[in-house]
């Protein structure tokens, strides 16, 4: 009996494939054989199948799993064995039945090979353990924390292997076969600089130096369009040896060292890669199921401990600097498209200024609707500048839109906590948390996101004097402390079909694209309602497209196909809402029923029986809350406002609820028709 893991996860037994079917069985199998020859305890098994908690059934079920494996596959080997040991399961199977263990032992042969110097044997070895990879590692089976933690490590592995076996290739002079697999690479590993050097050299010494240089100059836009990086200066001087011919296109180093700020991409030496967000701003709430620092608060996360611990009375002399803190932002979603100009100038307002300046933080605004990505970029923009502030990233959601924000002095003593000053020292007072969070800060480039911001007030205690903080919020907050202002806008119809593509299946959405335009168009290009619809479509792969947009083209029941899997458009609407005054409400309620999509103050004014200075007041108020779009209309010389079609929806179906008798018919254009109740 063999079992293979790099791949799909298959068990051949006498040539005939026996794998379990069954996904669960599936899962416990994967997870025995990641821990095979050791106990896995019961605990682990049920952490592993059931991440969100664990069904009452719990025991019986993963017994009958245990059995199932047990009866349709194990038991028709003579050398594998599951045994039931003491709180848990035993795996008993030979190393070389398992191609992980054959993958791992021809590469470290390869790896002792090039040590000594023999750099024919060396790729004939990496060449023969990479040739067990038959796609990323187990592929289709569904993976928990623990299961997932085993891949990532495989995957580490499978790339050392691919660098050391194209760096042998390289010295062996084997440039022209080596183009094709490096084109290969670099596709899989976008962000991987030695992989691009390896390829501009190749092409270079097989007489393409135009390709070499098409080469950096996708790596460079990439690098610098998604992260807001330059390449390393290694890479650069080697760009520069191509353009210019004076020397001779040289290798780079086997390990260049890594630009600051940079992350990189293979997990090797340095710093691992930054996990990329962007689902934008649609994956509920910010920072959900990343798991917080023991000491604090929910929603304030340092994601590491610090690298040394340091005591209260031992902080730095003037000319001193704190040890850094080894502490992380959350990831955000894995799905982002557009924001490019966006991003660019957030990143250049977060750009550190020069250690001699004085001042105040650098601090940028992002800001706009429910739903429409704010999380998602601030996150983005702060990982992007995370390399320039060494000492620490810190985040927090202050709860802005809810009914009950979180006061400036409970995120600080979570801040406190994380900079590593005990409860005990925690002043009790707000103004004090401040002080001693000021004097900490002044002396460290420190990182802040404050997501979800209730007003300046709330913000202006959280800034680090040294460093910079990304504030989102859904409200204008207008202020003089800010360096950028983003206000974000929904997704145009292109950006909008390629988030869905992403989140659904570019096999799916392309051959489709009439129909993905009109669910884009019906969503408004909302990112939430875009998410909850690529998550009701991934769930359902029977549902057409087409049916998904006339779902949402109804005027009546829309929101309720854009709640699926906690993407939920109406409850992030009501957040909004119902945190207006009953005047603001009703205000906009009535706004909903005007039947152009756009509007002027004395539209509004007339439909609202008030002057036209009092409507403009209002509606500027409603603007700044971002529940109105605002465009100044050159041409006219008038000012003109427009509700988000979702928010539309949303307003009337408001107006249903709260005023209209449960017989009353609506007919879909803002009219309510003759009761027929």
């Amino acid at each position: 009996m063999f079992f293979t893991i790099l791949g799909r996860l298959t068990v051949e037994h006498d040539g005939k494939d026996v794998t379990p079917t069954a996904p669960k069985v599936r899962q416990v199998l994967a997870f025995l054989l990641a821990r095979r020859n050791q106990i896995v305890g019961f605990s682990e098994l049920v952490d592993e199948l059931w991440p969100d908690g664990p069904p009452r059934s719990a025991m019986t079920t993963v017994q009958t799993y245990i059995y199932k494996l047990r009866k349709d596959v194990l038991d028709l080997s003579g050398t594998a064995q599951l045994t039931t040991e003491s709180g848990g399961y035993l795996l008993t199977v030979p190393d070389d039945a398992v191609d992980e263990h054959r993958f791992e032992t021809l590469r470290r042969e390869g790896r002792r090979a090039h040590d000594r110097g023999d750099l024919e044997a060396a790729f004939d070895l990496l060449t023969r353990a990479l040739a067990f990879w038959r796609g990323p590692a187990l592929l289709g089976v569904r993976t928990g924390d623990l299961l997932a933690a085993h891949v990532a490590r495989l995957q580490e592995d499978r790339l050392a292997a691919h660098s050391l076996r194209v760096e042998v290739a390289m010295q062996l002079g084997r440039h022209e076969e080596l183009t094709r697999e490096l084109r290969g690479l670099v596709a899989d590993y976008p962000f991987h600089e030695r992989l691009h050097a390896h390829l501009m050299t190749a092409l270079d010494r097989c007489g393409r130096r135009y390709e070499a240089l098409q080469v950096y100059r996708r790596f460079r836009d990439r690098l610098v369009e998604e992260l807001g990086l330059e390449p390393s200066a290694e890479i650069q001087q080697l760009q520069r040896a191509l353009l210019s011919r004076e020397n001779e296109v040289r290798r780079m180093p086997a390990r260049p060292p890594v630009p600051t700020g940079a992350r990189r991409p293979d997990g090797g030496d340095a710093v691992r890669p930054m996990a990329r967000p962007a689902l934008q701003g649609a994956g509920g709430p910010p920072g959900a199921g990343i798991p917080r620092a023991a000491g604090t608060s929910s929603s304030v996360r340092p994601l590491a401990p610090a690298v040394a611990r340091r005591g209260p009375d031992r902080r730095p002399g003037p000319d001193q600097r704190p040890a850094p803190l080894t502490v992380d932002l959350p990831a955000g979603p894995d799905r982002f498209v557009g924001r490019l100009d966006v991003l660019r100038r957030l990143g250049q307002s977060l750009a550190p200024a020069p250690r001699t300046a004085t001042g105040p933080a650098r601090v940028a605004l992002v800001c706009g609707m429910a739903g429409i990505g704010k999380t998602a970029v601030a996150l983005r923009a702060a990982r992007a500048a995370a390399g320039d502030y060494p000492d620490g990233h810190l985040f927090a959601d202050l709860r802005g839109s809810t009914t009950r924000p979180r006061p400036a002095a409970e995120v600080l003593a979570a801040f406190l906590r994380a900079l590593d000053v005990p409860e005990h020292a925690v002043p009790a007072d707000p103004d004090g948390r401040a002080r001693l969070f000021a004097e900490l800060a002044a002396s460290r480039r420190l990182l802040v996101v404050l997501d979800d911001a209730e007003s300046v007030a709330q913000v202006a205690p959280l800034l680090p004097g040294a460093g910079a903080a990304v504030v989102s919020s859904r409200s204008a907050l207008p202020d003089g402390t800010w360096q950028e202002v983003a206000r974000l806008d929904a997704l145009d119809t292109v950006e909008g079909v390629e988030l869905l593509a992403a989140l659904t299946g570019e096999d799916r959405v392309w051959p489709q694209l009439d129909e993905a335009t009109r669910i884009v168009q019906a969503c408004g290009g909302l990112p939430l309602a875009l998410a909850a619809v690529g998550a009701k479509l991934s769930s359902a792969q029977s549902l057409p497209l087409g049916m998904m947009a006339a779902l949402l083209a109804s005027d009546t029941d829309a929101l309720d196909h854009l709640d699926h899997e906690g993407f939920d458009v109406r409850a992030s609407l009501d957040l909004s809402y119902f945190r207006l005054d009953g005047c603001d409400r009703s205000a906009l309620r009535l706004l909903s029923l005007l039947p152009s999509r756009e509007f002027t103050r004395t539209t509004a004014a007339g439909l609202l029986g008030s002057v036209p200075g009092s409507a403009e007041e209002l509606l500027d108020r409603l603007a700044d809350r971002h529940l109105l779009c605002v465009r100044d209309d050159e041409l006219s010389r008038t000012r003109r406002y427009r509700l988000h079609p979702l928010l539309r929806v949303y307003l009337r179906e408001r107006l249903r609820v709260e005023f209209l008798s449960p017989g009353a018919a609506w007919d879909g254009d803002g009219e309510a028709l003759e009761s027929t109740g």
